[in-house]
């Protein structure tokens, strides 16, 4: 299931006041070891991103997402000694 529909069912748009791109990039960075690259073609886009790093998704909340989509398995740690040696 994609993303987007499972988002909608999940969360209403005024829990967080934000629309199901920006909780997505929360989802993404919610472990504060993990950044996301996205495109900033305009200045929407960049007021949209920043409003989503200031999204703070409940526990219940990313168990949702979690069952759907599980946190990755690489650690930091894994990835840093995968780019120094």
């Amino acid at each position: 299931m994609h993303f987007l529909s499972i988002s909608s069912k999940i969360f209403s748009s005024k829990k967080y006041n934000a629309n199901v791109f920006q909780i997505l990039l929360a989802w993404c960075v919610r472990n504060g070891n993990t950044i996301a690259i996205s495109q900033f073609s305009n200045a929407e886009h960049v007021i949209n991103k920043v409003k989503a790093a200031n999204i703070k998704l409940t526990e219940e909340d990313l168990a949702k997402i979690d069952a759907v989509y599980p946190e990755p398995s690489v650690s930091y740690e894994q990835i840093e000694s995968m780019l120094t040696n």
